[in-house]
């Protein structure tokens, strides 16, 4: 089960039962989801009530509570920097969440992180924001002149 806040007209703050943050910012042409939490239910079916273009994943990092759901995302972006982690954090148990149960994307098939994100009209920069991994990323929102920050856990 999910909870859904609408931060402004083209911005959506998801959180998994967990708590964890997810953003949707959709454009004219596409939407952009940052982050997938670690949540058992199907998120894409809770994405689809808020939106019908086609959507993209882009990880801030690699963590485990951060990358629990790709597996159900065609293209899913992560900064190259962050490879190992995500690794790492596909196999990690933490508590009652066994990422080993997921069907988790072959981190080959992981597209680079790019620079900017077109969604059609609404233009998402992309940045490098190392410290908590190697590869942590922010998301600017160019439109609304906001950030679209994670909620990180160490």
């Amino acid at each position: 089960m999910y909870d859904i806040y609408n931060i402004n007209r083209d911005t959506t703050c998801i959180l998994d039962k967990y708590k964890e943050a997810l953003f949707l910012i959709e454009g004219n042409d596409k939407a952009l989801l940052i982050d997938s939490g670690k949540d058992e239910d199907s998120l894409i079916d809770a994405i689809t009530l808020i939106t019908d273009k086609p959507i993209f994943l882009a990880l801030s990092h690699g963590h485990i509570d951060h990358i629990g759901l790709s597996n159900e995302f065609d293209k899913v972006y992560m900064n190259y920097k962050d490879l190992d982690t995500y690794k790492q954090h596909m196999t990690m148990k933490r508590g009652h969440f066994d990422c080993e149960l997921l069907n988790f994307k072959n981190p080959d098939d992981l597209l680079e992180m790019p620079e900017l994100f077109d969604l059609g009209n609404h233009d998402i920069v992309v940045l490098d924001l190392p410290g908590h991994t190697p590869g942590s990323v922010i998301f600017v929102d160019i439109k609304n002149s906001s950030f679209a920050l994670q909620k990180w856990h160490h």
